[in-house]
């Protein structure tokens, strides 16, 4: 391991946090799942899965609106969607960590984050079953 990469893992996970904390009050606008992608893509899917479900953990458990510890099933289970999250950064690298940006690479990004957000955070209504 390097050291190195474990400082911006800390960096990356304090950030996420602190963007958390900081954006609590406005409604409709949340920036850790970004970060959590963001280190996945700059540093792996390995090191953007703990970042993801580190940064998670303290968010959501020190959270003064309402801690996740208080309803197990939804603090695990978005632990877990920020997990996932960080991994799938991690698996993108290869297609969208690139020096130059083009429009088609934003373009294929703000869609990436558009379906892993549709994918992860609807879940089907009791009422469908």
């Amino acid at each position: 391991m390097k050291l190195n990469n474990l400082v911006r893992a800390a960096i990356f996970a304090a950030l996420a946090i602190g963007v958390g904390f900081s954006l609590l009050l406005i409604p409709n606008i949340e920036l850790v799942t970004v970060t959590i992608f963001i280190s996945g893509l700059t540093l792996g899917s390995a090191w953007g899965m703990v970042i993801g479900g580190t940064a998670e953990i303290i968010f959501s458990s020190l959270n003064p609106l309402g801690s996740g510890l208080s309803f197990p099933p939804l603090f695990f289970s978005q632990v877990l969607s920020m997990i996932i999250i960080g991994a799938i950064g991690g698996w993108l690298r290869p297609i969208f960590y690139r020096t130059e940006f083009s429009f088609i690479t934003l373009f294929g990004l703000g869609f990436t984050g558009l379906f892993v957000t549709c994918l992860l955070y609807t879940s089907p209504s009791p009422r469908d079953s």
